[in-house]
């Protein structure tokens, strides 16, 4: 395959209802609207049942659209059958024939297709050949390990040189090395390809490395898009701030009260101006905290050593927080008293009724 081929992907007002066995209508795809590049890397992230699956088969054609307009390239998608869209999808559970070869399961929708068998040779042992499966093209997937099951589905989608790559969850089926594996054979083969690609995930570690940009879902709503930088820098949402991270942001409840914050009983001074009075969300992030001398009083309950890191988590009043330490940098007990100072340029604000950022202005 070459990179020059690449269309992007337009989705303009997307919705998906439908009704379940009780008769009650799910909207499940609300107003989606989102252009993609043409050869970027989108991953859409979200928990279960946020609307992003049913989204991706909205793009293939395996659901039908209620609403909006899918283009592919100057392709109109929405009438489309998902056969004629020239699109390949990898699904979570691979989907390979037990009984066929590696080969013959890479080969298979060529031969439907109809191509020469010099053709499909070709084409089959290429993608071997960039997924490392050339020696195994005559075993059966019985024969090969989760990894390479994985690959053989991979090489099943490139092999028909589909103008848009799809995939569903593809990793979730693998242990966490294995994954570490596939992520790193996915992005290279996005660059060797140059084809514009959807990849749908709940784990927000998927998404911060394989993404061009990530498209944040929840409830059918789209939260937020962006890189991967702008979306952990710049939380649009507290949904988004508490989804993004490990672990996530803190949310604390505080007052703004004139040039000041009011947060755990301590008033801080800001040099900034925001544009909102009285109560007020304030995120943090675990690792801009300083643990040491400072005026906020926090109370140890538990400590996780993850090796490089550890994370001590405990109370700043009423609210749970997680501070994020280098090891060996602090040594705590549950039931010990810290005192920890923040910087009020890693303070994060969002309105505490819709959840959404505010931003702070120059004084």
């Amino acid at each position: 395959m070459t990179p020059h081929s690449a269309d992007p992907l337009t989705l303009r007002d997307v919705h998906k209802r439908y009704r379940d066995g009780r008769r009650k209508e799910v909207h499940a795809v609300r107003g989606v609207t989102v252009s993609i590049e043409a050869g970027e890397f989108v991953v859409i992230l979200g928990p279960s049942g946020c609307g992003k699956s049913t989204l991706l088969r909205l793009v293939a054609g395996l659901e039908t659209l209620s609403d909006g307009e899918i283009d592919l390239g100057p392709t109109r998608l929405n009438d489309l059958e998902p056969a004629k869209r020239n699109i390949a999808m990898v699904f979570q559970n691979y989907a390979l024939y037990p009984h066929m070869s590696t080969f013959d399961n890479m080969a298979y929708s060529l031969r439907i297709s109809g191509l020469s068998r010099t053709e499909i040779d070709t084409r089959v042992r290429k993608a071997a050949a960039a997924l490392d499966l050339s020696d195994l093209l005559e075993r059966k997937p019985g024969q090969l390990s989760g990894g390479q099951r994985q690959r053989v589905a991979m090489g099943r989608a490139i092999v028909r040189e589909p103008r848009l790559f799809l995939f569903d969850e593809p990793l979730s089926n693998l242990d966490a090395k294995l994954r570490v594996q596939a992520r790193l054979e996915i992005r290279r083969l996005h660059a060797q390809l140059g084809r514009t690609a959807l990849f749908v995930t709940h784990d927000q570690v998927e998404a911060m490395t394989l993404a061009d940009r990530i498209i944040v879902m929840n409830n059918g709503f789209v939260e937020q898009i962006g890189t991967p930088t702008e979306i952990y820098a710049k939380p649009a949402t507290t949904f988004v701030a508490g989804f993004i991270g490990a672990p996530p942001m803190n949310l604390l409840d505080a007052r703004v009260e004139g040039q000041s914050l009011l947060l755990a009983g301590v008033t801080v001074r800001l040099d900034f101006s925001l544009p909102i009075q009285g109560p007020v969300t304030v995120g943090l992030r675990a690792e801009s905290i300083q643990v040491g001398e400072g005026p906020l009083s926090f109370e140890s309950d538990l400590v996780e050593h993850l090796g490089a890191t550890q994370l001590i988590h405990g109370h700043l009043g009423k609210s749970p927080l997680v501070i994020s330490v280098p090891s060996g940098h602090h040594t705590t007990r549950p039931g010990e008293r810290l005192q920890l100072s923040v910087r009020t340029a890693d303070l994060h604000f969002f309105d505490p009724a819709s959840g959404r950022r505010i931003q702070a202005s120059p004084v």
